[in-house]
């Protein structure tokens, strides 16, 4: 919800709660206000990656959303505000040499975070099932959800 804010401390809270359910292997962060949560997770005994917005990490997860939907290797929980997000979202090209983005309209419902955090999982999801993130083709535009 805009402007209700969240504690780190409750973002630590949920994600030990969900490993003890799911026995987490990774949590991908972005480390912009996260590396407290992230070695506090640590010390819980959580691998924890971060995922900075370098130009490469940029394109890595677009390439993984675009290779994910159109090779339907994502199969999604059916949750109203990510399928917004996510539907939301355009991969635009940034500079050549195939570098490209991912574009998080805002509005105000927030600023697409469920998105933006799906995506900052996806390319490490895609190579823990050893399926490359880059697609053999990349076409930029919209991004299409069944």
């Amino acid at each position: 919800m805009k402007g209700t804010g969240i504690q780190v401390s409750e973002i630590v809270e949920k994600v030990l709660e969900l490993n003890n359910k799911w026995h987490l292997s990774c949590v991908v962060i972005d480390p912009w206000q996260m590396v407290g949560a992230g070695q506090e997770l640590c010390n819980h005994g959580l691998g924890v990656k971060e995922m900075n917005p370098t130009a490469e990490n940029q394109r890595s997860q677009a390439a993984a959303l675009l290779r994910g939907f159109r090779e339907r290797l994502v199969e999604l929980f059916d949750e109203p505000r990510l399928l917004q997000d996510l539907r939301s979202a355009s991969v635009e090209e940034t500079g050549g040499f195939g570098a490209m983005k991912i574009c998080w309209p805002k509005s105000a419902a927030g600023h697409c975070d469920l998105g933006v955090s799906f995506t900052l999982l996806l390319p490490l999801a895609l190579n823990t099932l050893e399926i490359s993130p880059e697609p053999m083709e990349v076409v930029f535009g919209q991004v299409t959800i069944d």
